[in-house]
């Protein structure tokens, strides 16, 4: 699986030089505007999205027919674009903290808990698309995938506001769970999130080798 994980990383040094220009051109501008939210979401967005494109690497490359040939098990070919993944969680909050406290040095105004909660909110938001990104990737390929995931978002969306406006209560719920969100501390919203992105993955994982194992190439 390491050969696997390395294989993927080394694809992506190709493409880092340009995210890396990106990056800091967005973080630039958020100084410029003193408006810091965009870094919780741009880091993040870059570092970890960057990984669904070794997907189409894999599959313009016909990787995975060539894969299968190898002694190396499908459980740990799908674990290894689960342990990028992981990877790039990592990489996001290390360079998201450190620009945190960078912002905190230049403005200390700002409430350094909430920013870092906003970082660790914005790997989430990521993760919670890939988590139902790449289990689509294994069972209709790349370019599919995409269409089927972003109908089903569509889907989605549209009874989730046909819901908000036909059913009575549904308001008042969310705005009671809203208010119960907003008396829970920042570091124990952290944990929450970690966790629960931790469970989305987890679950994620266990769709995409199922479809993987009985997937013929």
């Amino acid at each position: 699986m390491r050969g696997l994980i390395v294989k993927d990383l080394l694809s992506l040094l190709r493409q880092m030089k340009s995210i890396i220009i990106i990056i800091l051109g967005l973080i630039v501008i958020s100084f410029i505007n003193k408006d810091y939210s965009l870094i919780a979401f741009v880091v993040p967005f870059f570092l970890v999205m960057t990984i669904v494109t070794t997907f189409s690497y894999d599959e313009f490359n016909k990787f995975d027919s060539y894969c299968n040939t190898l002694p190396v098990s499908r459980k740990n070919i799908v674990m290894s674009k689960y342990a990028l993944v992981l990877i790039g969680n990592v990489l996001s909050v290390l360079v998201g903290l450190l620009v945190s406290f960078i912002v905190y040095l230049i403005d200390p105004s700002i409430k350094l808990e909430e920013f870092i909660a906003m970082i660790v909110g914005g790997v989430f938001g990521i993760n919670l698309v890939i988590s139902f990104l790449i289990p689509f990737f294994y069972k209709y390929g790349v370019q599919k995938g995409r269409i089927m995931f972003f109908a089903l978002i569509i889907l989605v969306v549209t009874i989730f506001t046909i819901i908000i406006k036909k059913v009575n209560g549904i308001n008042a719920f969310l705005n009671n769970v809203l208010n119960d969100l907003n008396s829970v501390s920042v570091v124990s919203f952290i944990m929450i999130i970690i966790l629960f992105m931790l469970f989305l993955l987890y679950i994620s994982y266990r769709v995409s080798y199922y479809v993987y194992k009985n997937k013929e190439f």
